[in-house]
C-alpha cells in the first residue's frame, strides 16, 4: 500500500527542490532600517516600494556578525508560486532576486548590488 505524505511532512529535512539543508537558515524578514535606508538613499528607490520588500540571509563564512543577504518582492514570488523559505530557496530563481549583497549586523553596514 502506498502512503502519501502531506507537503509539510515531505518537506521536513529538505529545502526547496529536494536539496538537503546543511544548516538551519532564517526565514524571510522585513527589511532592516539599514537596508531600507541603503535602497532609498544610495540607490534612489521609492520608500513606498521598499516597504513591501523582504530579505533572506545566511551567515558569511569566516566572518562573525556578517551575513549574505538577498532582497526580493514577496508579492512577485507569491504570484509566480515561488515559495521562499530561506536564502537557498532563491538559488534557482535569480530573476526574483532584486538585490544581493551583505550586511554587517554589528556595525549596521550594508552593501547591495
Amino acid at each position: 500500500m502506498l502512503r502519501w505524505l502531506s507537503n509539510k511532512t515531505a518537506a521536513k529535512g529538505r529545502s526547496l527542490l529536494g536539496r538537503q539543508s546543511s544548516q538551519k537558515l532564517p526565514k524571510p524578514h522585513k527589511l532592516t532600517i539599514e537596508i531600507a535606508r541603503y535602497l532609498t538613499v544610495i540607490l534612489g528607490q521609492s520608500s513606498n516600494w521598499v516597504l513591501g520588500l523582504k530579505y533572506v540571509e545566511r551567515p558569511k563564512a569566516g566572518k562573525k556578525g556578517v551575513c549574505d543577504i538577498r532582497v526580493f518582492d514577496k508579492l512577485l514570488t507569491t504570484a509566480n508560486r515561488v515559495q521562499v523559505i530561506n536564502y537557498n530557496s532563491l538559488d534557482d530563481y535569480h530573476d526574483f532576486i532584486l538585490y544581493e549583497g551583505w550586511l554587517n549586523k554589528d556595525d549596521g553596514i550594508v552593501f547591495l548590488e
